[in-house]
């Protein structure tokens, strides 16, 4: 039957009409795939569990859930890709269960430093890479890809790296550098089995150590895969909370490490920045066509108070995303733990009743002290 008859003969019948050019784009799939409609159709009986499953989905769905789909259909094969030309150095390279608890009854601290706006712009007025340069600080350094040159720049030789994103862009930006090929050797990193395959390479090229896991997907609908590239790999799966930032927080409580601290994690983005300067500001001008003002009434943007340093940032849909689980479950759940977590991002939008917010230059005076 043709795509034609379909669409005038569910007019004729009142059902719902779909937009021309919604059709469209699903005929543009169809023919891409090189699939009869006959194929489609027996495809969508094959799956059908899995149609009905999101099909059914309620309207409440949360936006951890809305993320977890979005990465198993539009990622799982970039992924599975990158994890096929990884397999080489995943068989020869440990996995991060290896190293778990390796700081276990050392009380050994930590920072862990994200690439947020308050690294170098913060209530206190810091440059946090120049303090911790110029300190005494002899514990663990856990750094996200993207501030890694900047580390190395300043003399900081993190002790270890991580990585969340599998995209090439990873290594065109942090990693094709050379001050980052000349220092691999001083810094352990922690690949996702599916991290881009130009990254894994050069970075056992330069001497660089490696551990790997398994990127784990908060999926409460789709069949997880990660769990099955796990066991395929035999790495471990461990929650990044789908960004770099999370992923150190949650390494850092990985290694058992205590006290630690967290730097330039913002999950936000500086008051002033202009709308259309923010990441993910053309995809919610495509989804909702709102205009920025619409943006702001719609709740997609809002403005948060930090009490604790007395600063305000901006907020968007996906970082309240990363946002939520930590502030309000990871952090509160790693203290219980008997993990001291101090928050010295001295901006940003971590804080809450779990969180405990502190200056920087206080928590390595403290850690001086105790060193006396």
């Amino acid at each position: 039957m043709a795509i034609d008859t379909i669409k005038s003969e569910g007019k004729a019948r009142h059902l719902p009409i779909i937009p021309d050019e919604d059709w469209d784009e699903f005929n543009n799939l169809r023919k891409r795939y090189k699939r009869s409609w006959q194929e489609v159709f027996i495809n969508f009986k094959l799956y059908q569990p899995v149609i009905e499953t999101v099909l059914a989905l309620p309207p409440e769905i949360t936006n951890v859930m809305a993320t977890g789909i979005h990465t198993s259909v539009n990622l799982m094969p970039m992924w599975t890709k990158n994890i096929r030309e990884n397999m080489p150095y995943i068989v020869k390279n440990p996995d991060i269960k290896e190293v778990a608890g390796e700081y276990d009854k050392l009380d050994k601290p930590a920072i862990v430093i994200g690439a947020g706006p308050s690294l170098f712009d913060n209530a206190s007025g810091t440059d946090h890479l120049k303090v911790i340069a110029e300190s005494r600080f002899d514990g663990i350094i856990i750094a996200t890809d993207r501030i890694l040159k900047d580390c190395y720049e300043y003399g900081i030789y993190p002790d270890y790296v991580i990585v969340v994103d599998g995209s090439e862009r990873i290594y065109d930006r942090f990693f094709d550098h050379d001050i980052v090929r000349e220092n691999a050797y001083h810094t352990t990193a922690i690949f996702s089995n599916h991290t881009h395959p130009s990254v894994v390479k050069e970075w056992d090229e330069n001497d660089g150590d490696i551990l790997f896991y398994t990127s784990g997907i908060s999926n409460e609908v789709l069949p997880n895969a990660s769990s099955i590239i796990g066991l395929i790999t035999d790495n471990i799966e461990i929650n990044s909370g789908g960004n770099s930032g999370s992923f150190g927080i949650n390494i850092a409580h990985y290694l058992k490490c205590s006290p630690f601290a967290m730097i330039g994690m913002d999950m936000s983005y500086k008051i002033g920045t202009p709308l259309s300067e923010t990441q993910y500001y053309q995809s919610y001008k495509e989804r909702t066509g709102f205009t920025d003002e619409e943006l702001w009434e719609n709740e997609v943007f809002k403005t948060f108070h930090n009490p604790f340093f007395d600063t305000d940032c901006i907020v968007d849909t996906m970082f309240l995303t990363y946002l939520e689980p930590l502030r309000d479950f990871w952090i509160p759940e790693f203290v219980k733990n008997g993990t001291r977590i101090v928050n010295c991002t001295e901006g940003g939008a971590i804080y809450g009743d779990g969180v405990e917010c502190g200056w920087f230059k206080d928590f390595l005076g403290e850690l001086d002290e105790g060193n006396s």
